[in-house]
């Protein structure tokens, strides 16, 4: 019996090869149902609740559709959007004398959403946005035949936006055949074309275009997230409710080592490069548990970087930092500092990783930036005259 029991314990704490592949495959599943939206954002659009105001959502899109909008890039949002998207290659120069419509008024006075015309071949890719207004009769049909029978051509048809690329309802679509009508969605297809004028604004140096159309994206996020009806029948399939109990039980009892590890692995590369002769390891945790990782130069321990709320570097006993953050308020030495992001300047809250704003990211620009000035600044007591305050407010 006892042997029994030993062998059951040790089941519930060590994964299988079996049960990694379980756990790998059911983080796939479940990475596209949970919304990144709820990343600590400030989204303006989001306060302003844009996500249910279908108008002004077409607006949003029409401003950075537009050849001649103000988003300063001039042609290449719309290239991209018949390009990457609807698959239409325009020859160069080409698209020089197009313009956008908004709310294109028809002969029967129904409104076209948004109307992308190309003057110069006489084509026009009408736009009909559908969220939360329900079809009306006839009404993509109506789209369709009203620029026909002006003598316009449709390269690809009425393109019907909904947030996951619906069909529209027959009575909506009329006459019109499959092929007249090109579905689009919000949560494939803006938000890859969103993803294509980030890039370019970013690599212009245009970063107010870049942020807005990044919240346009969340705010997609957030329109076309899954709810939790959704992720529980993941977790707990029908068929079978145990299927991943026996995964979710190791994450449970691991759960403090599994966010340690977390700590430590995004230490080691936001660190990264680290400044010459400094040198970082593991801290035993058994002595101090906020202290994550020991600081040395030249193979001398002068630091730790220990996690409470917030990210710090703290001096060891013998040793101060002498000057001044250049990111604190105040500028008396003391034995520890915040550690900053290159992003935001703001300190890394790595207690709850999750609650970071901007969230944490790989990339270089959301590395940690004042490691090396700190440490520059780390100096013995006896070489120095001047007082300062520890983290606990004593003064020497």
């Amino acid at each position: 019996m006892l042997l029994q029991w030993i062998y059951s314990v040790k089941r519930r704490i060590l994964m299988s090869h079996k049960d990694l592949a379980c756990l790998s495959q059911l983080l796939d599943t479940l990475k596209p149902l949970i919304s990144k939206s709820d990343a600590a954002q400030f989204n303006i659009l989001d306060i302003l609740q844009v996500s249910s105001r279908e108008v002004a959502i077409c607006r949003l899109l029409a401003a950075l559709l537009d050849p001649n909008g103000m988003h300063g890039l001039g042609i290449f949002p719309a290239q991209q959007f018949l390009d990457q998207i609807l698959g239409q290659v325009c020859p160069e120069g080409a698209l020089d004398s197009t313009y956008l419509k908004l709310e294109d008024y028809t002969d029967t006075n129904r409104r076209v959403d948004i109307a992308l015309v190309i003057e110069s071949r006489k084509q026009v890719y009408p736009i009909e946005v559908k969220i939360w207004a329900a079809d009306q009769d006839r009404q993509v049909c109506d789209y369709y035949h009203y620029y026909e029978n002006l003598g316009w051509e449709l390269p690809a048809g009425i393109c019907y936006l909904t947030p996951f690329g619906s069909h529209p309802s027959l009575k909506s679509a009329g006459d019109l055949e499959k092929s007249q009508i090109r579905l689009l969605s919000f949560q494939h297809d803006i938000t890859r074309w969103l993803d294509l004028i980030i890039q370019k604004a970013a690599e212009q140096q245009n970063f107010r275009t870049a942020d807005t159309a990044r919240q346009f994206q969340e705010v997609i996020w957030s329109m076309t997230s899954t709810n939790d009806e959704e992720i529980i029948k993941v977790l707990f399939p029908e068929e079978n409710p145990t299927k991943n109990l026996h995964v979710l039980n190791y994450l449970y009892q691991n759960q403090d080592s599994i966010l340690r590890n977390f700590q430590l692995r995004y230490l080691q590369t936001a660190l990264l490069p680290l400044p010459d002769g400094i040198e970082i390891r593991p801290a035993d945790s058994q002595k101090d548990p906020r202290r994550i990782l020991d600081v040395l130069r030249n193979g001398q321990l002068i630091a730790g970087i220990y996690i409470e709320t917030n990210l710090y570097l703290q001096a060891e006993e013998s040793y101060m930092i002498l000057d001044a953050d250049p990111l604190s308020t105040g500028n008396t030495p003391s034995r520890w500092r915040y550690l900053y992001r290159y992003s935001s300047k703001s300190p890394i809250c790595l207690k709850y990783p999750w609650k970071n704003n901007p969230p944490l990211s790989e990339q270089r620009d959301d590395r940690i930036c004042n490691l090396k000035s700190l440490c520059d600044s780390i100096v013995p007591i006896q070489n120095c005259t001047l007082s300062f305050v520890s983290e606990s407010g004593m003064q020497y």
